[in-house]
């Protein structure tokens, strides 16, 4: 009863829940501009998409960072955004319109760069 008792004291439910693991599974953090509501009550952190890897290699990467696959996910959510393009980007997650606009994809991936350039992660 007391490690039960324990559990219940220490119980996230933040890291119990499935929305928050990228698709590749690792756990998401509070992401770079923190957390915003969309329109179904949901917190979001960050929406990840997909790049193709070869435009990343050849930079001083984080220790433990993967590139043997084709393709490495990034943040949109990042400081260069407008309130516009942060809105877009919200709207996305809600699964209406998961499209996003180039210069929304540009931005992510400029700073994604950015951030690997410096040996750091893409993701906060």
């Amino acid at each position: 009863m007391k490690r039960f008792k324990e559990f219940l004291e220490n119980y996230d439910p933040y890291l119990d829940d499935r929305s928050q693991l990228r698709p590749d599974g690792t756990r998401k953090g509070k992401g770079w501009l923190g957390t915003f509501k969309n329109s179904k009550g949901e917190n979001v952190s960050e929406y990840s998409i997909s790049v193709p890897t070869e435009e990343l290699q050849g930079m001083d990467l984080p220790k433990g960072t993967i590139l043997n696959r084709p393709n490495t996910l990034i943040p949109t959510l990042v400081p260069d955004l407008t309130d516009e393009e942060i809105e877009s980007v919200i709207k996305a997650t809600e699964g209406e319109n998961k499209e996003l606009s180039n210069e929304v994809v540009r931005k992510a991936f400029s700073h994604a760069q950015s951030q690997l350039s410096k040996g750091k992660s893409q993701f906060r």
